[in-house]
């Protein structure tokens, strides 16, 4: 079964479990499926909205599928928790900018 399909058919069951969830979404994004990554993340962090790491995942993932708007609250989410943690902090003047729509101040700021 490919990767996707295994992800889909875990993500769609009912009562996973944060840690398969957060394996299925770990799997889609080793292979690139954005869209399988935001729904397994999408019902495991409200069962651990504190995880730094599963909310910097959720926003860069979002990012990626180009939604800034829904990436930016996500990421300044994670940098309130852990403000020391890079990851955050990298993402956030890309993802400001692409929720503008000001390509031009992106590239200013060297994203």
């Amino acid at each position: 079964m490919p990767a996707s399909t295994a992800v889909h058919a875990k993500t769609r069951s009912v009562g996973i479990d944060p840690a398969t969830l957060t394996a299925a979404a770990d799997a889609a994004l080793r292979t690139g499926d954005y869209a399988a990554a935001v729904e397994a993340l999408d019902k495991v962090v409200p069962a651990r909205p504190n995880d730094v790491r599963l909310l910097l995942n959720l926003g860069g993932t979002f990012k990626e599928l180009g939604r800034f708007d829904e990436a930016l609250p996500v990421l300044e989410r994670a940098v309130s928790l852990d403000p020391r943690r890079h990851g955050a902090w990298s993402n956030m003047p890309s993802t400001r900018c692409g929720s503008s729509g000001d390509h031009g101040r992106r590239r200013e700021l060297g994203s």
